[in-house]
């Protein structure tokens, strides 16, 4: 057998080799991961952070409408309530009255739909002004309603087609009015 004694010089050689190589092993096996996990833990955290301000945010959003809908719920104008299934007589007096005040009206129904014990009624209608006060005044009528509604989509137009002032010229309003009864057992 042929042992090979090394020289001082290649063993020291061998040590810095084995340095290198234990060096790398430990980098690419151990603080390159390491290094990996804490980067995307860190874009998850400002991930999250901006959530959690968005979320805050949304918080005090809503408190805010919350308030403002407590506010509004004690002064009398906007005191509605939600009346039983089949108020369809006395909205149909209420917009008879309301809309005395247009030119011309027209009213189309859609069917109603249930969502968690409450029924939606959307009501098309269309009403002609001489003016866009007068509109105005009608929509605020409708929208402060004793019975409970949304107005969903609103559209008012110039009959006229030309370039005139809608504040003194005759309009058309469409809109849609979803009133809201309580379904009965």
């Amino acid at each position: 057998m042929i042992s090979k004694s090394f020289t001082k010089r290649e063993k020291v050689l061998l040590v810095i080799l084995i340095v290198i190589l234990l060096s790398a092993v430990y980098y690419f096996a151990v603080a390159r991961p390491s290094m990996n996990r804490i980067s995307v833990a860190g874009d998850q955290t400002m991930a999250l952070q901006d959530e959690i301000t968005l979320e805050m945010a949304k918080l005090t959003k809503i408190k805010e409408m919350q308030a403002k809908i407590e506010e509004a719920a004690l002064t009398e104008r906007f005191k509605t309530s939600i009346p039983d299934y089949d108020n369809l007589e006395n909205v149909m007096k209420q917009l008879d009255t309301v809309l005395s005040s247009s030119t011309d009206y027209k009213l189309s129904f859609s069917p109603t739909t249930e969502e968690s014990g409450l029924l939606y009624r959307p009501i098309d209608v269309e009403f002609d002004c001489a003016n866009y006060g007068t509109a105005r005044s009608i929509i605020d009528k409708i929208y402060a309603s004793p019975f409970k509604s949304m107005i969903d989509t609103l559209s008012v137009d110039n009959t006229e087609y030309k370039e005139t002032d809608i504040t003194t010229s005759p309009v058309k309003v469409t809109m849609t009015v979803i009133f809201i009864e309580k379904k009965t057992s």
